[in-house]
């Protein structure tokens, strides 16, 4: 098997059917698209998601926190607590154990989460650390977000632009096959890890009920849109050259071989709405980054990216970037 998510087909034939007793609490369960469940806890919504980290070696503890934040944000909710399994290979240490325990617990205290347990072991089934953290967060009915609920017209707007995750990454761990690069635009790049959360902007569309919110990890910007249109059963067209890319991640990418829309990028956050010009003065005015990149259109028009003048129809999500790249190696 290749290293990645798995296809939407062999999701929906090895995971997603089997779900157990139908509960009515769980209004939201295992859906393509949907990266949290929703249950009714009746007088409000909590949201739950779970991620591990597998892309990254160095601030696995940072990431994971915000990457499950991220998730539950994405419906519109407040995140207010995280479990964290912790998989530690038996050449780590319990200074190894405190230093990633450390760089959580800073992460939540800074996001406003409570760290409430999880589980911790040594194993010799990893070969270095995995972290996994389950975020809850908390909604009310009116509020609610999900992936499922574009209409055709809608505008596509993104926050800070593509590939904000996967630039640190690669900046910081692939800086031997980067040297040729400037020194400091590869350190101005490692510093998109403090661009990961998605908080502030998700909570800018929340108040202004956008009621489409999908945050954009591992497929990129191509992959989170995918996940949208399947989920909405809808298609989209964006224009490659209206997608915000920062100069750091399009020199980095262009040094590598590597499509930015198609690169890892926790930090984006995707906001579909009928009301786009309501919404980017709002985050203009929060002076966060956010671009209208596209359109939701009917499902027959297909899901297109223009690029030159050139419709690129997008048939279903394809391997991460950083997975690519780590094959190559």
């Amino acid at each position: 098997m290749e290293v990645g998510k798995l296809s939407p087909d062999l999701l929906k034939s090895s995971v997603l059917r089997f779900e157990g007793t139908k509960r009515p609490e769980v209004l939201i369960g295992a859906l393509l698209g949907e990266d949290s469940a929703i249950i009714d806890m009746e007088d409000r919504l909590l949201a739950i998601s779970v991620d591990p980290i597998t892309g990254a070696s160095s601030h696995i503890g940072r990431l994971a926190v915000h990457v499950s934040c991220n998730d539950v944000v994405s419906n519109g909710a407040e995140p207010f607590a995280i479990q964290v399994l912790l998989l530690m290979s038996v050449n780590d240490t319990p200074s190894d154990v405190e230093r990633i325990m450390k760089e959580i617990s800073e992460t939540a205290h800074a996001v406003g989460v409570q760290v409430i347990g999880g589980h911790t072991e040594f194993t010799d089934k990893v070969t270095e650390p995995v972290v996994a953290v389950t975020a809850l967060g908390k909604v009310t009915k009116d509020k609610l977000a999900t992936s499922s609920g574009a209409k055709i017209g809608d505008k596509i707007i993104i926050s800070k632009g593509a590939g904000i995750e996967g630039t640190a990454i690669l900046a910081k761990e692939y800086r031997d096959i980067l040297s040729d690069l400037p020194a400091n635009l590869l350190d101005e790049a490692a510093e998109f890890y403090d661009m990961i959360s998605i908080i502030p902007e998700g909570r800018i569309a929340s108040s202004l009920d956008v009621k489409v919110l999908h945050d954009t990890t591992e497929g990129g910007v191509l992959g989170a849109m995918w996940e949208i249109a399947e989920a909405s059963e809808v298609g989209f067209e964006i224009d490659a050259n209206a997608v915000p890319i920062r100069p750091e991640t399009k020199a980095i990418c262009d040094k590598l071989g590597l499509d930015p829309l198609k690169l890892l990028s926790s930090g984006t956050l995707i906001m579909v709405t009928s009301e786009s010009d309501l919404l980017l003065n709002k985050l203009h005015e929060a002076k966060i980054d956010a671009e209208v990149i596209g359109t939701i259109v009917d499902k027959s028009k297909g899901r297109v990216i223009v690029r030159q003048n050139e419709e690129i129809q997008i048939l279903g999500p394809t391997t991460d970037e950083l997975w690519r790249l780590k094959s190559m190696k």
